[in-house]
């Protein structure tokens, strides 16, 4: 039974999200929980406030050990990752965010008080995260994907102030944007559990630990957050009307039948060029870059529902 819980809360997350919040820390103060709440200001806050969560708390009594519910959107839920990927501290989310793909791919719910009860009364599964490097030493995990070419350009461009006032139209603006301004070529190395490796050419690539992208469509479709492997899905032009048809196949479901489109599995990826690149929904920076999946597992709180 969790005794302690640390709600860390993005109140930029949507217009409501601070109500959403402060509505969860009382309903897990209403079930007995000892709920203390650490509202973010700024980036990385959240994996500061995990990082030293985790810090804190002695891994020998299992009743001293909280839980830290991540609540906010995608973004949030990769920095406090970021802070619990060395610990046995659980992370449980409660999904407000623009699109929180991670709340769609476990099966939790958008209702905060079902939520709230997954956190405090469901089971765990370990997930091993992804981790990229950029050239000038910068490395993060990612629980969901990370996207290079039209997908980073679009992160890339998203107007803040736009965001929090209508979400996924900032995403669509900026999409159309990057896809009228053109794009380069750039190479991806795969190595597979086997040693064997293989170039490409790309315009257009995502490298996925989970089938969902962008809200419910599902760029990758037999991934699954358990497993170590990274999907990849790459399509190898560069040119608007391709990497739109790109796009548009996503959207419709109809992209793994293109003959310029690769959907494959790889254990490490390599990045040449200097495509913009995005992580679970945020900016990163610009390739090059390596992925690789990380030996460092996370657990995360799942709904008993939840099937592997």
């Amino acid at each position: 039974m969790i005794k302690r819980a640390f709600i860390i809360g993005n109140p930029a997350a949507g217009g409501t999200a601070i109500n959403k919040i402060n509505r969860a820390v009382s309903a897990a103060r209403s079930k007995g929980v000892d709920a203390e709440l650490l509202l973010t200001q700024g980036p990385l806050d959240a994996e500061r406030f995990a990082r030293q969560i985790a810090a804190e708390y002695s891994k020998d009594s299992s009743d001293s050990e909280p839980i830290v519910i991540a609540a906010g959107g995608d973004g949030t839920y990769n920095e406090v990752a970021n802070g619990l990927v060395h610990s046995n501290i659980p992370m449980a989310i409660l999904p407000m965010g623009t699109t929180s793909v991670l709340a769609l791919e476990l099966g939790i719910s958008f209702d905060i008080d079902s939520a709230v009860s997954t956190a405090l009364g469901s089971s765990t599964i370990k997930v091993s995260p992804a981790r990229i490097t950029l050239a000038d030493g910068k490395s993060r995990y990612f629980l969901l994907m990370a996207g290079a070419g039209i997908d980073g350009k679009t992160v890339y461009g998203v107007n803040k102030t736009l965001k929090k006032i209508s979400g996924k139209a900032a995403y669509i603006i900026s999409g159309i944007s990057a896809l009228l301004s053109g794009h380069e070529l750039f190479s991806a190395t795969l190595t597979d559990e086997n040693g064997n490796i293989s170039t490409m050419d790309c315009g257009a690539l995502i490298a996925s630990k989970v089938s969902y992208y962008a809200g419910r469509f599902r760029a990758t479709p037999d991934a699954e957050i358990t497993s170590r492997d990274i999907h990849v899905f790459a399509g190898r032009s560069s040119r608007r009307i391709d990497v739109a048809r790109y796009v548009f196949g996503i959207a419709s479901g109809r992209h793994l039948g293109f003959r310029d489109i690769t959907c494959t599995k790889t254990a490490k990826l390599k990045i040449t060029g200097t495509p913009y690149i995005q992580i679970d929904g945020d900016y990163l920076g610009r390739g090059p870059a390596v992925i690789e999946t990380a030996d460092d597992e996370l657990s995360i709180v799942v709904p008993h529902s939840y099937k592997k």
